[in-house]
């Protein structure tokens, strides 16, 4: 029982060094960018390692359609954001 105190001491201790790691992930994670397209690279989109996206690149072939269907929003599977 008292090794399993001693352990969580221990745990306790190291709280501020993982939040110092914790952050630079985070920070890291902010500088990964990865980009990508569709619609025979009509659109093109960037986004960070956060999943924040940062730009969205319409061609002026794009506009040229006036597609006027609303946009299809279907949400990523839980797996695909992890």
């Amino acid at each position: 029982m008292f090794g399993q105190i001693g352990q969580i001491a221990g745990l306790l201790r190291q709280l501020p060094k993982l939040r110092e790691e914790a952050e630079k992930f985070q920070t890291k994670l902010g500088e990964i960018m990865a980009e990508g397209s569709a619609g025979g690279d009509m659109v093109t989109v960037r986004v960070n390692g956060r999943m924040e996206v940062l730009k969205v690149t319409l061609t002026d072939a794009a506009y040229a359609l006036q597609d006027r269907e609303p946009p299809r929003i279907r949400r990523w599977p839980r797996s695909a954001s992890r």
